[in-house]
């Protein structure tokens, strides 16, 4: 059963609301609550093929504690709950991972290793392909069917996942020059900008890599 909103209800707000839902709903189920509250956003970037991405550092300050980001990026919501949600999981993984102190990924957070894939295919993903990618690794997971027909069957709001936003490339578009990089320092992290989209440095205070916290 799926609730049905008009479409002139259909805002942010509403995919937002559904999101983190869905977020409460995965961790239950698949991570029994082993996961911290996140802030869930949605914003446009400027690299392709990117869905969404996780944020090791707490970069968020909700007046009484810190708390991660998980991002969604707005012009690919258009691909239908499923596709959305699956996405949401991915990102929860990396979280899990992160919680837990696995380095899931390397090369600036492109790469997911073997550590990712075994996480994901515990909590209800498949690898269907021969080997990884020699750029992203086993990033391309998918949910299993199971797992599929598992979340599909919750009452979430279908129509809420109809709202994207339009890409607006073109010759006008700026090209990324600068990353954004930061280390696992509690309660500040330590934070580094580079023109390369790769970093392999570690923190002489928490001993932890500088993770990218633009895009993942």
């Amino acid at each position: 059963m799926t609730t049905k909103t008009k479409a002139n209800e259909i805002n942010l707000k509403a995919t937002i609301a559904e999101l983190h839902k869905a977020y409460d709903m995965i961790n239950e189920m698949y991570f029994q609550n082993e996961l911290s509250p996140v802030v869930i956003s949605v914003h446009t970037t400027t690299k392709k093929n990117v869905l969404g991405w996780y944020t090791p550092a707490k970069i968020w300050n909700t007046g009484e504690e810190e708390r991660h980001e998980i991002n969604l990026v707005a012009e690919n919501l258009q691909r239908g709950k499923m596709q959305v949600l699956q996405t949401l999981f991915h990102e929860m993984l990396h979280h899990w991972n992160n919680l837990r102190g696995v380095q899931d990924t390397s090369r600036g957070n492109a790469y997911h290793n073997k550590r990712f894939l075994n996480s994901a295919l515990e909590k209800g993903f498949e690898y269907l392909h021969e080997k990884p990618d020699p750029k992203i690794g086993y990033s391309m997971i998918t949910l299993s069917q199971t797992t599929h027909d598992t979340i599909d069957s919750w009452d979430l709001n279908d129509e809420a996942f109809n709202l994207s936003r339009k890409a607006t490339g073109g010759k006008g578009k700026s090209k990324k020059t600068t990353w954004r990089w930061a280390c696992g320092c509690i309660p500040k992290p330590q934070v580094v900008r580079t023109t390369k989209p790769e970093l392999r440095a570690v923190c002489p205070d928490c001993m932890q890599p500088f993770q990218c916290t633009d895009d993942e």
